[in-house]
């Protein structure tokens, strides 16, 4: 875990498709849902980048936007959250 990174995903896809395989890849390298369009969890450097040119794959650059951020310790620690309501579920969940 030491190697691990602090990231959030947010996105803006317009085709409900590649949205959906998008935040089904995001769960893969086990991020979870903090709102419907963003997603936050540790991840190792190397399956940052490899996460990051799955994503590049999937949408079109020219119409969807994709933000992969990353925080330090000192940022992390800084995180402030206010309510707990919990995420939203997916309709039909394939387990």
């Amino acid at each position: 875990m030491k190697n691990d990174r602090l990231i959030f995903v947010a996105y803006d896809i317009k085709d409900d498709k590649i949205r959906t395989k998008v935040s089904r890849r995001l769960v893969y390298y086990g991020l979870v849902r903090v709102q419907f369009s963003l997603f936050r969890g540790y991840i190792p450097t190397k399956d940052k980048t490899i996460l990051e040119e799955e994503l590049r794959e999937l949408v079109d650059e020219s119409k969807d936007k994709i933000h992969i951020i990353e925080l330090c310790k000192v940022c992390k620690d800084k995180i402030r959250t206010i309510g707990d309501v919990p995420p939203p579920t997916p309709q039909h969940l394939i387990v």
